[in-house]
């Protein structure tokens, strides 16, 4: 073939992979062998229903240099695959669920016809390694040096090397059809009360499960009330999401749903205000008696996220159902979360614009409301608007958050007086620093109370978990409040010249407006943060 044939074929196997439901969004890749030194490959972060000829790059495997766009992350298993038989020309490497599914555990005991046997040869699991890592490449490597053109890469997916492409298409079928049998054997076996799985369950076990069910009249108000915030929500329910929520959601066990979801999809109780809270941190939350809830930046995400989290439910039933617990490590988790929050949500953005400035419609990863291209002079006034509205709106929390924190001041000056006046303090104590702490600290503990429970109500009008919530602006104070006095004692030690009769007065305001500035950064950026407008209050009023 020629080059431009080559290319062509990875641009139809992309859309063919998709049709079967092998592959979704920009997971997986495709590589065709060109001769001995060279292969093409899908480029890097391009989904396959957009994909050209001229975005498919071209990887020289001797200097590991290539021509085009930016080749997958996955470049070098390639190139492995491709080093080790020199008859292989076509690799693809897919996100299929099932094979996906198996991995997690192992291909020991998988039913094959012989047939089957023939074709997908000696199946392998290759060692974990993160994505486009090197350990991912030496894990692979060694399941090819064992004889394997059938390698399931653990808590990722699978590679499947072919002579051509329909030698590759086929095998990746093959192979689905085959853990398809196993996944749907063992959970519907365990469904029916076996739990060894060793009866002859229903093939359709899976499949049965993964079947919408009609949204109730709740489910559909709750999503038009999220929706007043997401606009791009979806309620998706079904027997998987059921169960999944009886599980007590998803740890991530995939690499797929750590980069788009994070660690763990949670389940939270039928509230709209705890909803709320959930998913001002997450893009998805299970709910009891509900099903699942997506929110994402555009209508293409929240379908990604719909088939993402089928994905890792078929995953998480498989390894319950075999008993066994599987998660990626936190760290991981957090690492290509981030990976992939701060390079595809860019690339898509990117992509998107590179179609606006071409004159085609495209949406921005950034956020609804924002102009494709920047070009769209509509789009552009929205966004001063809502600029100008949200600033507008912190000016108006920063004021209330400054009249709560006075009125606090109000309540300790006040109780603290009290506290000196009333209490009997000669029956108590005659040491006047014991009479002094405590009534400044019982005085400093009601203002706190007072404004915390003001501020969180109405300035940031959150529905957080108010004894956390408490505690992290306890935590403050057990550092502030030690910090500002040992910094008065300190600037009181200096001479102020004509000011040093007032010393006392310009340290207190100093600290004043220290108390007042950290405070509200901290309240703002790290106690509430992930709860602002959440409460009762706050959603009535966008309704």
């Amino acid at each position: 073939m020629t080059e431009q044939e080559i290319k062509k074929s990875i641009v139809e196997t992309g859309l063919t992979l998709l049709e079967k439901k092998l592959v979704a969004r920009t997971w997986g890749n495709i590589s065709c062998r060109l001769d001995e030194k060279h292969f093409a490959i899908t480029p890097s972060g391009l989904g396959y229903e957009s994909l050209t000829t001229e975005d498919i790059p071209i990887f020289n495997m001797e200097d590991e240099t290539w021509i085009g766009r930016k080749p997958s992350s996955e470049k070098r298993i390639h190139a492995a695959c491709y080093a080790q038989y020199p008859e292989v020309n076509f690799v693809v490497h897919t996100h299929q669920d099932y094979a996906t599914a198996i991995g997690l555990v192992g291909v020991e005991g998988l039913e094959m016809s012989e047939e089957e046997k023939a074709l997908l040869g000696e199946i392998k699991v290759a060692s974990y390694g993160l994505p486009g890592t090197k350990k991912l490449k030496k894990g692979v490597e060694e399941a090819l040096k064992a004889g394997s053109k059938t390698i399931l890469m653990l808590h990722h997916g699978a590679v499947l090397l072919g002579n051509d492409k329909e030698d590759a298409i086929h095998k990746a079928e093959v192979l689905e059809e085959v853990c398809k049998r196993a996944v749907d054997k063992k959970v519907g076996a365990v469904a029916k009360g076996d739990v060894n799985g060793t009866v002859n369950a229903s093939v359709g076990a899976i499949d049965e499960m993964l079947l919408p069910l009609p949204l109730t009249e709740q489910a559909v108000d709750l999503a038009e009330k999220i929706a007043k915030k997401y606009p791009n929500v979806k309620i998706v329910d079904s027997p998987l999401m059921e169960k999944l929520s009886e599980l007590g959601g998803i740890r991530a066990q995939l690499d797929d749903m750590s980069q788009m979801l994070g660690a763990k999809l949670k389940v939270c109780e039928n509230n709209l205000q705890r909803i709320m809270s959930v998913l001002e941190k997450n893009d998805a939350v299970l709910v009891k008696d509900l099903g699942s809830i997506i929110k994402a930046e555009d209508k293409d995400d929240v379908e990604a996220l719909e088939i993402l989290i089928n994905k890792a439910g078929i995953s998480k039933l498989y390894t319950a159902a075999c008993g066994k617990k599987i998660k990626l490590g936190a760290f991981d988790c957090w690492l290509m979360r981030t990976v992939f929050k701060l390079k595809y949500s860019k690339k898509k953005n990117e992509k998107a614009r590179e179609k606006g400035d071409d004159g085609v419609s495209g949406t921005s990863a950034s956020g609804a409301g924002e102009s494709a291209g920047g070009k769209d002079e509509g789009s552009g006034a929205g966004n001063s608007a809502d600029k100008s509205k949200s600033k507008k709106a912190e000016g108006i929390r920063v004021l209330k958050f400054f009249l709560f924190s006075v009125s606090a001041g109000v309540i300790e000056i006040v109780s603290e007086t009290l506290l000196e006046k009333c209490l009997p303090w000669e029956a108590m104590t005659t040491n006047p620093q014991i009479k002094y702490w405590v009534s400044y600290l019982i005085a400093l503990i009601l203002s706190v109370i007072w404004n915390f429970t003001f501020n969180r109500k109405f300035t940031f009008k959150s529905a957080t978990n108010v004894p956390i919530a408490m505690l992290k602006v306890a935590l403050f104070y057990v550092v502030f409040t030690p910090a500002t006095t040992l910094l008065q004692k300190y600037l009181c030690s200096f001479d102020w010249g004509a000011a040093d009769s007032f010393k006392g007065q310009l340290t207190t305001c100093i600290n004043m407006v220290l108390n007042l500035t950290t405070e509200y950064l901290y309240d703002r950026f790290f106690v509430f943060r992930d709860s602002l407008d959440t409460n009762k209050k706050a959603l009535e009023a966008n309704n």
